[in-house]
């Protein structure tokens, strides 16, 4: 994925998730982007860290954040 479709998809997620949810989702997926855990078990982990910490927001917008978070860390 280009540099700059990357960056609109970041863009595009932070602003509908929002700047929060995004920097926790981030946050999440860095922290364990090394454990060694297998690939399910860290997504699963990171999900049920963001629904307990933002219980409003839905689960499906969590999960792009999280998808997005780990596209994003990956070519960082």
């Amino acid at each position: 994925m280009s540099a700059f479709w990357k960056a609109l998809l970041v863009r595009a997620v932070r602003a509908l998730a929002g700047a929060v949810v995004w920097d926790a989702a981030l946050r999440a997926v860095a922290d364990l982007m090394n454990a060694d855990l297998p690939g399910d078990e860290k997504r699963r982990r990171v999900l049920a860290d963001l629904k307990a910490a933002f219980q409003y927001v839905p689960t499906r917008l969590l999960n792009v954040a999280i998808e997005v978070a780990v596209l994003d860390s990956k070519t960082s």
